[in-house]
């Protein structure tokens, strides 16, 4: 997604940049040029929070991967005596039930 905005962006500029010489003044050059860079800049800002916003997730879910790990807890079950994940409302071994 975030390629898609840079790519619009570029776009953006060069698109401006096309009808500003079609007009054929300089001030409609100016801010058609104005114009471009402007839509473009927030095309590379909304690209640029995308990136950061999933690399937050990211890190919010390895952290979320680690905090599991660290404390992780088994249950035993008191009719087969196998160890499970205290998550889970049965045991994977014989379905006794909490």
């Amino acid at each position: 997604m975030s390629l898609a905005l840079v790519i619009s962006g570029i776009v953006a500029i060069i698109i401006s940049i096309v009808l500003g010489l079609m007009n054929g003044t300089f001030f409609g050059l100016l801010f058609s040029l104005i114009g471009g860079v402007l839509s473009a800049m927030i095309f590379f800002a909304l690209s640029h929070i995308m990136d950061k916003q999933e690399n937050i997730l990211f890190q919010l879910q390895q952290q979320n991967k680690f905090m599991n790990q660290l404390y992780k807890t088994n249950e035993k079950c008191p009719n087969c005596n196998n160890e499970f994940d205290h998550t889970l409302k049965s045991c994977p071994n014989c379905g006794y039930r909490k």
